[in-house]
């Protein structure tokens, strides 16, 4: 089982999140270089051409034949990136992001790390 300091789970729905889903993962390798990071992405779009796209990044994808909806359709596709998490890796940290969201400065793995170790 792999070991990472921090695994970032997001989801893809549409084409139009590739880009900041690139733009997030520009902004780790930047700022979480160092960092022993896993990357997740459920792709919850349906669609071949954005599913080839994130498997170019090199992020673990989980494919999700079925959409969920607004009424805890999030929650199911992020506990799946967690079960997925769970069941390949070691982890001190498991941080949910949106695809558009930006990794814009230092620290982040440290600020992780002492949030978890002092609320277990």
């Amino acid at each position: 089982m792999q070991e990472f300091d921090i695994v970032l789970a997001t989801v893809v729905s549409a084409p139009a999140e590739l880009q900041g889903l690139e733009d997030l993962l520009d902004g780790r390798d930047v700022y979480l270089a160092g960092t022993k990071t896993a990357f997740i992405v459920l792709d919850n779009s349906g669609d071949p051409a954005v599913r080839a796209a994130i498997e170019k990044t090199g992020c673990a994808v989980i494919a999700n034949a079925t959409r969920h909806g607004l009424q805890g359709g999030l929650y199911y596709s992020i506990s799946q990136c967690m079960k997925y998490a769970l069941e390949h890796y070691r982890f001190r940290s498991f941080l949910k992001v949106d695809p558009d969201s930006l990794i814009t400065g230092f620290g982040l793995a440290g600020a992780l790390r002492d949030y978890f170790d002092g609320h277990p």
